[in-house]
């Protein structure tokens, strides 16, 4: 007789040591909003040429960074354009010019035509003037660019990884939070800095009316992710807009990073005492407007250190409950019984 088969292993999913396991919403509005102005400002000053004599970065920043709605930026402006098409064409072109000035900041060429012209099918561009005026802008953005964001990939990466990779990691998800559209996020996130596999998902904010630091924002992103903001979740920001909108949102644990490129760690060895001052004034806005804790690299974000800090968050928040349910016993004249009890429970 043969001897019966023998079973096949049951795997099972090994349970995490972390009870609670944690979201993160990583707002990478600081890292990448210095490379996407610059190229929306070239782009857009390409697109209006026709309809404004002058149009400087001053004039972007005002009239288009803190709002995403397009024909009100337009109107304030002076632009006379009354339907809705001509907004549509404009947008639709600025945004196939954006997607190839995104694209040269990464991709590197191997010959001098191998790069497509984005905007080749418009007729408001056919103009062999345009068409010279497009390349050079194009060919510009490629020559200050490229080589010089790689570094956003790499820390990025390096990151992302080691958040997961130890056994004893409390993170569940990873949402990346940014202030542009989604086909431009996608493109960026996934083409460009290859970091598509190191996210669970990307919400955008670009077609919300109301930007930071308006808490609609990541009310929006909790709703999309069908998360409580009293749960597990903890939002890391690095700009004091970005806090208020958080804490405004009720989001529990905020992670304030004062996230800086290579380029301006190095300026800051050359900068005065007065740059400290400005740092440490910073520092302690981000803590007195929400932000847990302020550090200085993502790389100290790793699972354990996030385990630790959010069980410390949630004692800090459970503590101050305490003390408001006894500022409200005493206001409404409780006993002082009712009151020793409550405290005996915090320090418990």
């Amino acid at each position: 007789h043969t001897p019966p088969p023998k079973p096949m292993p049951q795997h099972t999913k090994p349970t995490s040591p972390h009870p609670q396991t944690i979201t993160i919403l990583l707002s990478l509005d600081s890292l990448f909003n210095p490379l996407i102005h610059s190229l929306r400002y070239r782009t857009w000053s390409y697109i209006l040429e026709p309809f404004i004599h002058a149009f400087s970065y001053s004039d972007y920043l005002k009239n288009f960074m803190y709002t995403n709605n397009i024909p009100l930026a337009l109107n304030n402006m002076g632009l006379l354009i009354t339907t809705r098409y001509e907004i549509e064409q404009l947008v639709q072109r600025h945004e196939a010019m954006f997607l190839e000035a995104l694209k040269r900041c990464f991709v590197k060429r191997k010959g001098r035509n191998e790069h497509r012209d984005p905007l080749a099918t418009h007729p408001e561009d056919q103009d062999e003037s345009r068409k010279e005026r497009r390349r050079h802008i194009l060919d510009q953005i490629e020559l200050d660019y490229n080589n010089s964001w790689h570094w956003l990939r790499r820390d990025l990466s390096k990151w992302l990884k080691s958040i997961r990779k130890a056994s004893t990691s409390c993170v569940h998800q990873v949402i990346a939070c940014v202030d542009m559209t989604h086909a431009e996020a996608e493109f960026l996130i996934n083409s460009c800095l290859k970091l598509n596999r190191h996210f669970d998902a990307i919400i955008s904010s670009a077609s919300l009316p109301k930007p930071k630091p308006h808490p609609q924002v990541y009310q929006n992103a909790m709703r999309e992710l069908k998360l409580d903001p009293n749960t597990n979740v903890i939002c890391v920001e690095a700009s004091l807009e970005g806090i208020i909108a958080a804490k405004m949102a009720g989001i529990m644990c905020i992670l304030a990073v004062r996230l800086e490129t290579p380029l301006q760690k190095q300026k800051e060895r050359m900068l005065v005492a007065d740059h400290e001052d400005q740092v440490r004034e910073e520092t302690m806005q981000m803590l007195s407007e929400g932000a847990f804790t302020v550090i200085r690299d993502l790389e100290h974000l790793r699972g354990e250190y996030l385990s630790s800090i959010f069980v410390a968050c949630q004692r800090s928040n459970e503590q101050q409950e305490r003390m408001s349910r006894i500022d409200d016993a005493r206001s409404d004249g409780e006993s002082e019984e009712v009151c020793a009890t409550e405290v005996k429970e915090g320090s418990g």
